[in-house]
């Protein structure tokens, strides 16, 4: 571990993660616990505010697209003053894969302290939890707080992947298994959604596959899902079902490539 990283040890920072899938979580949480650092896991909005209605957290990772009560709503009802949580100022950290610059400000505007994309490297996310729990104390490079536009035209993005794990190899194969049994399952929702579309139902769904996507390195298959998000957000399902039809092919494209690696 690197000396420059201020989390060597334990630390009595009480740390709230709020993300409704596994693989996210299982992600987030491995990379805290790299630093020295663990969280409580809340699926979505009502739970963070039932949590820190409880108990008194320093720290909330925000999943934004999370089912029912979302990352955005939730931060509106925590930031009122008659809310019922602990302390209606804890940092709130917003963890999507919704990189336009208008939804940051979206996020910013509900009262969210900051903002980190997925995929998210493993030292900015060190760097950020560094940012709000060591007021003035941060030294580590503002580089690693920028999301990674471009997306690369390979079916699997070993090498990034494995940046995001911190080069753990057995972590890197568990996380790989998880999403080849989950991601099925995420096909197999959005194309019953789509016989009977809900466009923010869609969306979400969309999103939620990019995310996954992107966090294991399936970059073609981001790529169409990015896609598909954007259709389903503007409204215009008229390429919903072959983008479906060619996430499944790509995803069919990654199993043989990481099994062939």
């Amino acid at each position: 571990m690197s000396s420059s990283n201020p989390y060597t040890k334990k630390r009595d920072i009480k740390i709230l993660l709020a993300e409704d899938n596994e693989a996210n979580q299982k992600l987030a949480l491995m990379t805290l616990a790299k630093i020295g650092l663990d969280a409580e896991i809340a699926l979505d909005g009502n739970e963070v505010i039932e949590i820190i209605g409880a108990m008194r957290f320093d720290l909330i990772l925000m999943d934004c697209q999370m089912p029912g009560l979302d990352g955005l709503q939730a931060t509106k009802i925590i930031r009122d003053p008659q809310s019922s949580v602990y302390d209606p100022n804890i940092p709130i950290i917003a963890l999507t894969a919704d990189t336009r610059a208008e939804y940051r400000e979206q996020c910013l505007a509900v009262g969210m302290s900051d903002f980190l994309s997925k995929p998210f490297k493993p030292k900015g996310f060190a760097a950020m939890i560094h940012k709000w729990t060591e007021p003035g104390k941060i030294s580590l490079e503002r580089d690693f707080f920028e999301e990674n536009k471009k997306i690369m035209d390979v079916i699997f993005d070993r090498e990034g992947l494995m940046q995001r794990v911190m080069d753990d190899e057995v972590f890197a194969q568990e996380f790989i298994h998880l999403f080849l049994q989950e991601y099925p399952l995420e096909i197999k929702r959005i194309k019953d959604q789509i016989e009977d579309p809900d466009l923010a139902t869609l969306t979400r769904q969309a999103h939620s596959m990019k995310s996954m996507a992107a966090n294991v390195g399936a970059c073609l298959l981001q790529k169409i899902t990015v896609r598909l998000e954007v259709d389903c957000r503007s409204g215009d399902l008229s390429n919903a079902v072959s983008l479906i039809k060619k996430i499944e092919e790509q995803f069919q494209a990654f199993i043989e490539e990481v099994e062939g690696s």
